[in-house]
């Protein structure tokens, strides 16, 4: 301690501030320009000042001279009765700051103008209906590093600043200024502050924002979620100051140089002092900031739209995509971390949350996947920061939002879970989610051959499962992944194993975990997948909020820490923190790109389609049947055909509005982290002077720093003239969207999403069906059979008994080929088709599914009399009937 207090000392001798004075002005200006070795040309010129702590100490250390003091600008003005000294800013740091070592004399000018501040914050507070306080802090707006802006903020009146009443920022460390004033205000307003929310693990934190709204249709004022240290510094001085008789100002005021300086500190309020015009405006009431109002992108009441409806977050590196039946993607960068594939009918990819009534044994999701089933209530809303869904099932209300964290590479969902019974009820929540932890591509083309390098470990101190694949060579970089539930229920389980978890032949609707316990399993697990399962008790009208946390990193500290942060007793805390940095983002970069909601809106709509294709918006059918080349020709152009296209063509100079309004929107795109490649096709014919061509080159050159130029996801701008008509049918044929400019705005063109369908009416049976009962199969006369299957006795044939709804440990297949052609078929059902090359030219698809092995082809058969329905192969109906399988040499018969 002798050490620290003699370093102290030697930094404040050595220390003289006589270079920052202006002898002539007799004023310290606010800095000194290094550079052009100057003063700055603005000056300290108010005693209302925090500032005058300087002056004083230099005045004391003789650094300036006594007339310093006195030439400090002393205005007033009468506010609320009272004679007033004025500051500039109004804020209560200039007022208050000085007196954590200063001490304030009885009668002087100074006690005067402490009294008069700290009122008048009490009084604007009380007008406003807000906690007082209000000084330079922190503020709800991000720099593009995000993080927090920071000015200061003071009292219309009280402050000769003019526009001080635009703004409304109340910083706790204000109150704790006001302590020796009057602290039974200042205590009654921290705990108004702390009522609020604005009290954190460790203090208070820095502001609310009351300027801006917390939600487009919530409360005013949103939380700085932010500790400023020399904020903190000055509230332990404060608070030790006033809990030990003004200990800090004892000490300060020991030096017998700051003793001698004290008569400075007895001067009185003048008898006839200089009155001060005070703004116009001071008494207006603030207005709330205009906001770039956070549209609904969308509002669903139902998840059976005629293509699944999208939402794109993203923080710039984490980018995650939810649709409104609860489908979804998860991506680190170009990482999938959740499996997902474009299926525009099924849509059952993503993370899931299923909820089971333990007592009465009710299930259903936080979405309308995977339980697919929509309860007596459900509804969806999309805004620019988050996704929300709500929904009633067994005396229920289940919220779910969802928003990417700006803060760190988390996608967080809230669950709300509200009892509307008149009984106790407990409740089990298991999460689900397929890992990829690959590219894209890679995972679309070996999904099998992927998962066999994931590791998944159980982090018993978090309750966390993590996972990382491993590397194919030392230069590759390693993709971790962590998932965690957090809240107030008890952990019950976790699974990493998708086939313990689904069970044979089963799917995300009808999973064999909820029936059983979790296995607790992890490692190599051939199949990895992420559950946990909690169990809350809920008395009657009483809710419980569980926070599911989904991060990736590129090592394991990195989501380690996030755990840290979101686990209890800091998740309720820590969630609300990131939804109101998630919200103030999503207005952050609406102003960065200038966009506007209904901008928003559209755009949104436009990455529903480049992500779930839509006829509306291709080619027709018949020009579709024109097209006979692959995607390798698209090469020639520099594309890669491995990305999603976007397709424009534009005919005339007036059609140039359209064009930078679709650039906008693929680079708002961009950065929710929709990477599609943008080909615009300049129709203007062939000549020497080119006016479209080189305007759209430069608004395509003025869009490369952000999505890049003749690159992937980037603009490709190519002219018709130099290209034979099957290319450019080809890219027309390739694009998932196709826009005209010359049809109108994108919103005519994106138009109306209603499904118009004209579905043929169910079928209503007219008489009851009776299914008569009928002999099993007779055990097969086989060799080697295994409970299942065995030769024929001639080897000709493989022959599989499958009793009612019993299937084999795994597919058990039978290709089918000649030199061209070929097929793939399994004990359950027809599976995929090609010619020539079974990878690149498959004619249906092949999941590729060892555990649920969903069939690519079916052949249904329905009695038009009664309504049922039955398949020719024991896959994908299951029926209470027998099938035998016969596997032979170029064919496979199903019999029933």
């Amino acid at each position: 301690m002798n050490r620290l207090i003699k370093l102290a000392q030697a930094q404040a001798s050595g220390m003289n501030m006589s270079f920052l004075f202006d002898a002539e002005r007799r004023l310290f200006s606010i800095g000194y320009n290094v550079q052009e070795c100057r003063l700055d040309g603005s000056y300290y010129d108010f005693l209302a000042s925090e500032a005058r702590l300087a002056s004083y100490v230099a005045i004391a250390r003789s650094d300036v001279p006594n007339e310093h003091w006195f030439t400090l600008g002393r205005p007033f003005s009468v506010l609320d009765g009272r004679t007033t000294l004025l500051s500039w800013n109004g804020t209560m740091f200039e007022y208050l700051m000085p007196l954590l070592l200063k001490r304030v004399f009885s009668g002087s000018l100074l006690e005067t103008a402490y009294k008069a501040a700290v009122a008048r914050h009490i009084n604007y507070g009380k007008a406003r209906g807000i906690p007082w306080g209000i000084s330079e802090a922190a503020f709800s707006a991000l720099d593009n590093n995000k993080v927090y802006q920071y000015q200061a903020f003071g009292v219309p009146g009280l402050g000769l600043k003019r526009g001080l009443e635009q703004d409304l920022v109340v910083a706790p460390y204000a109150s704790m200024l006001a302590l020796p004033i009057a602290p039974q205000k200042a205590v009654a307003n921290l705990k108004a502050l702390e009522s609020i929310g604005m009290l954190g693990r460790f203090g208070f934190f820095d502001s609310i924002d009351y300027t801006r709204q917390r939600r487009p249709e919530g409360e005013r004022g949103v939380i700085i979620y932010a500790t400023m240290a020399h904020h903190q510094g000055m509230s332990l001085v404060a608070i030790n100051n006033f809990l030990n008789n003004n200990l800090m100002q004892q000490r300060f005021h020991r030096d017998l140089r700051v003793k001698a300086a004290e008569p400075l500190l007895y001067e009185r309020v003048p008898t006839k002092p200089q009155m001060s015009r005070i703004p116009p405006g001071y008494e207006a009431t603030p207005k709330l900031a205009p906001l770039i109002q956070a549209p609904v992108s969308g509002r669903f009441l139902t998840p059976h739209t005629a293509i699944p409806r999208t939402q794109l977050l993203s923080n710039g590196a984490l980018h995650v995509m939810v649709t409104n039946a609860g489908g979804s993607y998860c991506r680190y960068h170009e990482t999938d971390i959740t499996r997902w594939r474009s299926d525009t009918t099924r849509d059952n990819w993503g993370e899931f949350l299923y909820v089971r009534d333990c007592e009465s044994g009710a299930q259903w999701s936080a979405a309308y996947h995977p339980s697919r089933h929509t309860g007596k209530r459900y509804s969806v809303s999309f805004t620019p920061d988050r996704a929300e869904f709500h929904r009633r099932d067994a005396g229920f209300e289940t919220t779910m939002e969802v928003i990417v964290s700006p803060e760190e590479n988390a996608e967080v969902r809230r669950v709300t879970l509200t009892n509307r019974s008149a009984h106790r009820r407990t409740l089990e929540l298991t999460s689900y989610m397929e890992l990829a932890l690959a590219n894209h591509s890679e995972d679309l083309a070996h999904p099998a051959f992927s998962k066999l390098f994931v590791e998944t470990t159980f982090l018993k101190e978090h309750g966390a499962l993590i996972a990382r694949r491993k590397p194919k060579s030392r230069d590759e970089k390693t993709i971790w992944a962590g998932h965690m539930i957090a809240g107030p229920g008890e952990l019950m389980g976790y699974e990493t194993n998708r086939e313990r978890f689904l069970g044979r032949d089963r799917s995300v609707r009808n999973p064999q975990a909820l029936e059983d316990d979790l296995a607790n399993s992890s490692g190599y697990v051939l199949d990895p997948v992420f559950s946990l399962r909690t169990r809350v008790t809920i008395k009657p009208g009483e809710r419980a909020r569980f926070v599911l946390i989904t991060t990736a990193g590129q090592t394991r500290e990195e989501l380690v820490s996030i755990f840290e942060k979101y686990k209890e007793p800091n998740t309720a805390e820590a969630a609300e923190s990131a939804f109101e940095m998630a919200w103030t983002q999503s207005q952050l970069e609406l102003r960065h790109l200038r966009l506007q909601p209904d901008a928003v809106r559209r755009f949104q709509e436009l990455a529903n389609h480049v992500l779930y294709p839509n006829p509306r918006l291709r080619p027709t059918g018949g020009r579709l049947r024109l097209n006979s080349l692959n995607k390798t020709r698209l090469w020639a152009y520099g594309i890669s055909g491995d990305l999603p296209i976007i397709a424009l063509t534009v005919t005339d100079v007036k059609e140039l509005d359209f064009v930078q309004e679709i650039l906008t929107a693929h680079t708002y795109l961009r950065t929710k982290g929709l990477k599609a490649d943008l080909v615009i096709l300049n129709y203007e014919s062939g000549s020497y002077f080119q006016p479209l061509q080189e305007s759209l080159r430069r608004m395509a050159q003025a869009h490369a720093m952000l999505t890049g130029l003749d690159q992937p996801g980037g603009v490709f701008l190519r002219t018709i003239s130099h290209m034979p008509d099957d290319d450019v049918l080809l890219i027309l044929a390739s694009a998932r969207v196709l826009l005209v400019a010359a049809r109108g705005t994108l919103a005519q063109q994106l138009g109306n999403q209603a499904d118009n369908t004209n579905w043929p009416p169910r079928l209503k049976g007219q008489k009851r069906f009776e299914e008569y009962p009928r002999a099993e199969f007779p055990t097969p006369n086989t060799e080697f059979f295994n409970g299942f299957g065995g030769f024929s006795k001639d080897g000709k044939e493989y022959i599989i008994q499958l009793p009612a709804k019993v299937k084999t440990p795994s597919p058990w297949i039978n290709v089918l080929s000649n030199e061209h052609f070929g097929a793939l078929v399994t004990e359950s059902a027809m599976g995929t088709v090609w010619f020539g090359n079974s990878q690149l030219n498959r004619l249906l698809p092949w999941s590729n599914d060892p555990i649920s092995d969903p069939p690519s082809d079916a052949i249904y058969i329905r009695d038009e009399d009664t309504g049922a329905f039955w398949n020719a192969t024991p896959s994908p109906v299951l029926t209470d009937t027998s099938y035998r399988v016969r596997h032979g040499q170029g064919y496979t018969v199903y019999e029933n």
